[in-house]
């Protein structure tokens, strides 16, 4: 199991920012952003009976088949984006760096163009976030590892020494 994404507070306002203005420009079923294992970091739902957790998942799941997909016919840099077409609804699917995906599901009234457009500029401004994100998370983790984890190693490196008879 994946350990559970925590942002800042300033972070995720930001992340929201940038996923609110593409909501207002594209009028989406729902949005899901999420790292590339499918865990949600920001998500918009306007049909409340969709599972974007499970939705998260399975963009990640998509993803990661299609990646696949580019290796076997030797596409060496990949595919950035996945378009699937439906009679009632649409979804467009971007990868941000390697590590990142934001998906839109929108109705397949709205005009392709523009919301492929409209989430490519969303994934541009996030990419920098995502790296912030992931600049906050190692701080954090080395605080975690060097306090928490080398305490409790200690203790219990000690614990074992003394309950051998060494100390």
């Amino acid at each position: 199991m994946s350990e559970r994404m925590i942002l800042s507070s300033d972070l995720s306002m930001k992340i929201d920012k940038i996923i609110d203005q593409l909501r207002q420009k594209t009028h989406p079923i729902c949005i899901v952003l999420a790292d590339i294992s499918g865990q949600l970091l920001s998500t918009y739902n306007a049909n409340k009976e969709i599972d974007v957790t499970g939705l998260a998942a399975l963009f990640a799941s998509n993803m990661g088949a299609t990646g696949a997909i580019a290796e076997k016919i030797y596409e060496t840099s990949g595919f950035d984006s996945i378009m699937q077409e439906g009679k009632d609804s649409n979804v467009f699917l971007s990868k941000i760096k390697n590590s990142y995906l934001l998906a839109i599901v929108f109705s397949s009234s709205h005009q392709i163009g523009m919301v492929r457009l409209f989430t490519k500029k969303a994934c541009n401004e996030l990419l920098e976030l995502t790296q912030e994100y992931e600049v906050q998370n190692q701080t954090t983790m080395k605080k975690v590892v060097g306090n928490n984890l080398s305490g409790k190693l200690s203790q219990q490196l000690t614990n074992v020494f003394e309950n051998s008879g060494i100390i």
